[in-house]
């Protein structure tokens, strides 16, 4: 297994293939999926440490997915983008979402939140 698997789930597909190429310039390997069923399906098919999301996406919205996926892996972290993250974060943590990044995504603060989110995993 690699310690840095990424599925990566947003509904725009300019923005998915940018940050997908950009991350595997990282290291990491990312996934893509362009809604929350197809990201459940990889789900099943292979173990991911992260699952990075967008908020807002036509079907099932990110909050949905990650209630879905945590319940298939528990360990699984969570990265949730937004430009409509709900005022009182807390509200998003019951849902089981580790970390938020606001977009416009600043990609430095990105890869050290996923660097967070993967120590987490590790230990």
């Amino acid at each position: 297994m690699n310690p840095k698997t990424i599925l990566l789930v947003d509904d725009e597909k300019l923005l998915r293939w940018g940050l997908r190429v950009n991350l595997e310039k990282k290291g990491f390997q990312v996934v893509e999926a362009e809604g929350g069923e197809n990201a459940l399906e990889l789900l099943e098919e292979g173990r991911f440490q992260i699952l990075l999301t967008d908020y807002l996406m036509g079907g099932m919205n990110g909050d949905d997915l990650i209630v879905l996926a945590k319940q298939k892996d528990h360990n699984l972290k969570t990265i949730m983008l937004s430009g409509y993250i709900k005022e009182d974060k807390e509200d998003n943590f019951l849902n089981g979402v580790d970390f938020f990044l606001k977009k416009p995504i600043d990609f430095d603060k990105l890869v050290d939140t996923i660097d967070n989110a993967l120590g987490a995993v590790t230990k």
